[in-house]
């Protein structure tokens, strides 16, 4: 059985914006730790513009639209589900041995990749008091 919780737009973005962040961190680590394993090649994880894409396209227009022509674009059409993608930087300057991890990079990835995690989390957590307050105000 789903809650409401789980439909909520706003606790879906969250989630999936965290299971991104995740991946991001988990990607960049998996590169640090292969920085002097030859012909390695590291790989950047995106999310972003496809959940901004996922969130416009589920009825992220303020403005009540109508459909009044067949050539119109349906504006209660359903997005494209939102994707988290991996994808190897190969066009990167590589090393003698075929390795193209940038240390510097990777953890600057990392470091960002787990502040936003961090503020990822604040969110959801006042999105959720913000609820459960919702629910349990008793007040008449």
């Amino acid at each position: 059985m789903s809650s409401f919780i789980d439909a909520d737009r706003t606790v879906q973005a969250l989630q999936f914006s965290l299971d991104g962040l995740a991946k991001r961190a988990q990607v960049a680590s998996d590169d640090i730790a292969n920085a002097d394993t030859p012909l390695f090649k590291s790989s950047e994880v995106t999310f972003e513009n496809s959940l901004r894409q996922a969130l416009v396209g589920a009825g992220g227009n303020p403005v009540p639209l109508t459909l009044t022509d067949g050539a119109h674009i349906n504006p209660d059409e359903q997005g494209a589900a939102a994707v988290i993608s991996e994808t190897p930087l190969l066009n990167l300057v590589t090393k003698n041995d075929g390795n193209n991890v940038d240390i510097e990079r990777e953890m600057t990835t990392l470091t960002e990749s787990n502040i936003m995690y961090d503020a990822m989390v604040q969110l959801a957590m006042t999105k959720l008091n913000i609820l459960k307050s919702a629910v349990t105000d008793t007040r008449p």
